[in-house]
């Protein structure tokens, strides 16, 4: 087992709300470590591009964010550790004692505050086949394996903006997409729809779900079954790839863990300081509201680094 480390903050979540509560943090002086089951960036890394954020002339291409990101934490000071999974938190008292694993081995830590930036993961596809056949055509991250799918037939399922930004992607590569959503036309925004129809390659199908995938172990995806909602009608569509993006649910497996109270759409309630109600344990970004915007993720995770200091500081720490 690796020593112990101590922290005066722990941020639990590399998103966009777990770099900006981590790098004020450091700012302000304080011992800083950030964890990420995965890596650094979030789902925000696996999206294709970052926009919409003021001062930013272009889109950000996704990497980038995350390239970026990690200089300015490793500039700021902060520890770094990535695939590394929260295990435990006792809250018995303070500092809490908490268990990480990393393999093949747990970590042990020790930190004055807490800050839970879990995020959110994507909604998973539940038809027959989808399971089977993830990784073998089914995916979930279109800028990690679309570029496998060059020139090939594939659907892309959801009628939102992160489905629009997966079949643009996609379309540039360029595959043969077949964008199929439930309701009559598409939830993603307006600049969106208006660049979609600039794609010949890239079909909308409307009031429509996919009802299972077809294939193989060694062949892969090969087909799904569809159903018009409005008619009934069923039929099948040769694809072979199918790229998910139904939208996605806050990952509270640890704040269930620690009986913290929920809203009713399943998100960790906060005070507006972001304080939870334990106290010196914080909760921000898309596990606090679902809100999607990088730029709200990003104001919560400094408002609670601002909160934990204030709070560490009036308690002698």
């Amino acid at each position: 087992m690796k020593s112990q480390r101590q922290y005066n903050i722990l941020v639990i979540g590399g998103g966009p709300a777990g770099i900006a509560a981590a790098l004020y943090s450091a700012r302000k002086g304080l011992v800083t470590g950030i964890v990420d089951k995965m890596s650094i960036g979030g789902t925000v890394a696996h999206g294709a591009v970052i926009e919409n954020i003021p001062g930013l002339n272009e889109p950000l291409l996704n990497y980038h964010f995350w390239e970026n990101s990690q200089t300015e934490l490793e500039d700021a000071g902060v520890h770094i550790q990535e695939i590394l999974e929260i295990l435990h938190i006792s809250t018995e008292s303070t500092p809490f004692q908490i268990t990480g694993f990393h393999y093949p081995e747990e970590i042990k830590f020790t930190a004055d505050a807490i800050i839970l930036a879990t995020g959110v993961s994507r909604r998973i596809l539940t038809v027959s086949g989808a399971k089977e056949l993830e990784g073998r055509g089914v995916s979930y991250s279109a800028t990690c394996d679309g570029p496998l799918y060059k020139n090939r037939r594939i659907a892309v399922i959801g009628g939102g903006n992160s489905a629009a930004c997966d079949a643009l992607f996609l379309a540039e590569i360029p595959c043969k997409i077949s964008l199929i959503f439930r309701s009559s036309r598409l939830r993603a925004d307006e600049r969106y729809q208006t660049a979609i129809k600039a794609y010949k390659n890239l079909t909308l199908v409307n009031n429509t779900i996919v009802t299972a995938i077809h294939g193989g172990e060694v062949e892969g995806v090969q087909a799904i079954s569809i159903k018009n909602l409005e008619t009934g009608d069923e039929s099948k569509l040769r694809v072979r790839g199918v790229f998910v993006a139904i939208g996605t649910i806050p990952e509270i497996s640890l704040p269930k863990k620690l009986n913290l109270p929920l809203t009713t759409n399943g998100y960790v309630q906060t005070d507006p300081k972001q304080r939870t109600s334990i106290p010196g344990i914080y909760a921000v970004g898309d596990l606090t509201s679902g809100s999607g915007h990088i730029l709200v993720a990003m104001g919560e995770g400094v408002r609670a680094a601002m909160t934990a200091h204030r709070d560490l500081r009036n308690i002698g720490k």
